[in-house]
Order: C-alpha cells, then sequence, then structure tokens
C-alpha cells in the first residue's frame, strides 16, 4: 500500500471503539469504530503497528490475524489484505480497499464479468477465495458457536466484506452481527443482492460520503446491483443515523462515465496542470509550515489527498471517519 492510504500511529484516535456498543442496530459509534478499523487495515505491511494500535483501542490482534494474499488473476493491481481482532463484544474481520494510485486504472479496467456460479465480480470472488481458506481456520478457532462477529472494508474491501460476511453466514456456526462498509462498489448482480438481502441486508449498512465515485461501479446496465441499506452524506458532512435507509431497494448511486479519464490525467499529470494557483499555496504552506487549512491533515499523505480531484478525495478514508464523527 502506498503512503496515501496509511496514516501516522500517532493520528489513530484512542477513543475509536468508545462509543462502540455492538449488536445488529446501526449505530454512529458502531460505524465510526468500523470506519477506523478500516483505515486500520491499510497497514497490514506493519503487524506490531496493527497490534499498538488494536491496543490502544481496547482490542486484541487474532495471532496470526493479519493475511495478506495476492489475487493477480482478475485483479492483478489489488492484492486481499485484511485482519481479524478481537473486541469483547464481537470478533471483527476488516478489509483494505483499492491504492489511489491505481484506483483511477482499477475503475477504467474494471473487469465487468459475472461469474455464473455465484453471481458475483469475478475479481471480487478471487479476491475473496484466496484469503478465504486461511481466514475460515482463524475464525473457527477464535469464535466460539454464536459467537459474534463486525465485518467492515472501505472501497473494494467493503465488496470483499460483504462476500465474505455471505460466507461467514452460509459456512460457519457464527452470526454476523453487523456488516459496514465504506465506499463500497456493487458486489454482484441482482440474484446475488436479493439472496445476501434476504441473510444480511437489513444488517448492513452501506456508507457514501459526498460525491464518492467507488459506489458507482460496477454500471447498473451490466447487471450489478448494490445490496444492504444505503447511508449518504453530503461532503465533509456527518451521517445522520435518521437518514439511513429503512431497505434494501436503493441501488444508489447511478454510474458516471467518463470519470475514470479524469482521475487518470490528474494522478499521472504534474500539479502544476491540474491545481489552481490556490490550490498551490495551501500545498506549499501545508509542506513548508506543516499547518494545513480546515483541519487538513499536515503528514504528508494527508496533504496530497488534500489535492486530489473531488470525487477521489471524497472516497479516501480519513472522510468517512470524519463523517462518522457525531
Amino acid at each position: 500500500m502506498s503512503f496515501l492510504t496509511k496514516l501516522p500511529a500517532e493520528l489513530y484516535n484512542p477513543d475509536a471503539f468508545k462509543q462502540f456498543s455492538g449488536g445488529t442496530e446501526f449505530e454512529i459509534g458502531n460505524a465510526r469504530a468500523m470506519a477506523w478499523m478500516s483505515q486500520l487495515a491499510y497497514e497490514t505491511d506493519e503487524p506490531e503497528k496493527i497490534a499498538k494500535i488494536l491496543q490502544s483501542f481496547g482490542l486484541a490482534l487474532v495471532e496470526g490475524g493479519v493475511l495478506v494474499e495476492e489475487s493477480k488473476t482478475v485483479l492483478p493491481k489489488a492484492s486481499t489484505h485484511c485482519f481479524v481482532a478481537s473486541h469483547p463484544m464481537a470478533v471483527i474481520v476488516a478489509f483494505a480497499g483499492t491504492d489511489p494510485v491505481s484506483l483511477a486504472n482499477w475503475i477504467s479496467d474494471f473487469d465487468a464479468h459475472l461469474d455464473v456460479t455465484t453471481d458475483t465480480a469475478e475479481g471480487y470472488e478471487v479476491a475473496a477465495d484466496v484469503v478465504w481458506s486461511e481466514l475460515k481456520q482463524l475464525l473457527e478457532q477464535c469464535v466460539p458457536p454464536g459467537g459474534k462477529v463486525f465485518v467492515t472494508g472501505h472501497s473494494l474491501g467493503g465488496a470483499l466484506a460483504a462476500l465474505i460476511a455471505n460466507r461467514i453466514g452460509t459456512e460457519l456456526q457464527a452470526d454476523v452481527d453487523a456488516v459496514y462498509t465504506f465506499g463500497m462498489p456493487r458486489p454482484g448482480n441482482k440474484a446475488f443482492a436479493e439472496l445476501y438481502n434476504q441473510q444480511l441486508g437489513m444488517r448492513t449498512y452501506r456508507l457514501i460520503h459526498g460525491d464518492d465515485i467507488v459506489p458507482t461501479v460496477a454500471p447498473t446496465s451490466f447487471g450489478f446491483r448494490h445490496l444492504g441499506r444505503v447511508l449518504n452524506c453530503e461532503r465533509q458532512g456527518r451521517f445522520d443515523k435518521a437518514s439511513l435507509a429503512s431497505d434494501t431497494s436503493s441501488d444508489f448511486p447511478p454510474f458516471v462515465s467518463g470519470v475514470a479519464k479524469d482521475l487518470r490525467d490528474h494522478l499521472l499529470g504534474p500539479l502544476s496542470a491540474v491545481l489552481s494557483i490556490a490550490a498551490r499555496i495551501k500545498l506549499a504552506t501545508a509542506l513548508l509550515t506543516g499547518m494545513g487549512f480546515s483541519n487538513m491533515r499536515t503528514d504528508p499523505g494527508g496533504i496530497l489527498i488534500d489535492m486530489l480531484p473531488p470525487r477521489l478525495r471524497d472516497h479516501m478514508p480519513d472522510r468517512y471517519i470524519g463523517a462518522c464523527n457525531g
């Protein structure tokens, strides 16, 4: 993972789980905790860092609980990164998503083939497959019969969270209390969504911040369909429990064409070609003084994130964490 998806250890909030209550009902405190866990899943190249931060959260890393598996068959730019942690109320499985360095190409080159045996996106199914055997063994060891499990993920990790939650519900003697996804793309077709929603739809919470581009893919016209209950907020706004969809019927947001090229041009082109004079001044000030505007992060990754185009900036994990602050 690139430094754009990682956080300095001191920026992880030790109060992340202060309002975590567990259970199947949506709670902002639960969403906030899961947003932090989704962010932490981007740190899988540093297991010691994950363990230390989990300890500050009041959790423990399950022994052997950091899993990284390459999924080169269909999604050559992606790997499956996840970890398993224990909390007094539940075992939590968190998946990392797509590195923004490759996000534009991933959107543009999205493999829109459906796996005819599973009704899910072929690439996601491959990514879930490569980690499932080892993850299943871990969960069998650390989740007692009837134990509670939370599953969460950001971006591609949200789609993997849904696929893995579905497998946990059908293959393990464990209860998936809730699934929280952040900026999740459509993981499968209508048949998969309907089957999934029968079991987990009402306790799957699909959060969308601002005009995040990733939840618009893959196109509904290709047969894909969102699942779970959607909750969205305005850019730099806050998620409001009162706005949570009452059922799983929404397929919001619609697909937007032509955005991938704009993102690629921005990411691959020089900053001078895409930033306004004001933005360049803002960037220079933050780099020279370590002081940002509007509560922007002032570490190198945070500064560059603030320079991303709005629809990609809306997708970043720290935006979701901020939107989960009550």
